[in-house]
């Protein structure tokens, strides 16, 4: 039995981070992906973590699927010594960037749309600063059936 799509787009998310690396011509290289939060006391720097999902049902017939939005909070830690605030603005663009390239997340979305972007970048974290980006990723499943893209 197939996942819930949720699930698969969340996993999708985390496979296509994962490709934000210099050498593929991003600023930075993340360092991790995951969407498992790691505790206070042991910060990854340079990751991301997946985290936050909230589904928004809209109303459907049973002919033409339910429409879901899916709400994703992505966070993420930077380690830089030189400017933290440059280097957050720099992963922000690098994930809007990647995201953009399959905004269907393999064919289980309609889209994929930054919809905010929060940095904290605070003088008494440095060489820390974080920053959250929400995401709404759009989709629709069969009626009853939240395994089966409509």
């Amino acid at each position: 039995m197939a996942d819930p799509i949720v699930t698969r787009i969340c996993d999708n998310l985390v496979t296509t981070l994962r490709g934000i690396t210099k050498a593929a011509g991003y600023s930075r290289d993340v360092r991790h992906v995951s969407k498992t939060a790691v505790g206070p006391d042991q910060p990854l720097r340079d990751s991301i973590t997946v985290a936050g999902v909230t589904e928004r049902k809209t109303d459907a017939d049973a002919t033409a699927g339910r429409k879901v939005e899916l709400v994703v909070l992505l966070g993420y830690l930077v380690d830089e010594n030189d400017d933290v605030g440059l280097a957050i603005q720099e992963l922000a663009a690098d994930v809007e960037k990647i995201l953009s390239i399959d905004f269907q997340r393999s064919n289980l979305a309609i889209d994929t749309k930054v919809v905010s972007v929060v940095y904290d970048i605070s003088e008494d974290l440095k060489p820390l600063g974080d920053c959250v980006i929400e995401l709404s990723i759009p989709y629709k499943h069969k009626w009853g059936d939240p395994r089966t893209v409509a």
